[in-house]
């Protein structure tokens, strides 16, 4: 979810809108102890513009 939230922000925003119960499953397991440390962590790559997510503007309707 965070890669389409990174690539494709306006449709995935729009579609969890319709969808709220998956942004809440997102958040309850992004609360884990083991996922939060993690996402806090050194060991996570973060989304750039030279990964495998990439921004998208012109798909992104």
């Amino acid at each position: 979810m965070e890669g389409l939230l990174y690539a494709f922000p306006k449709a995935t925003k729009r579609t969890l809108k319709k969808t709220p119960l998956v942004l809440a499953l997102r958040d309850r397991v992004a609360q884990q102890r083991r996922v939060a440390a993690y996402l806090l962590s050194e060991r996570r790559i973060h989304f750039s513009e030279d990964g495998i997510f990439r921004r998208y503007p012109e798909l992104d309707a």
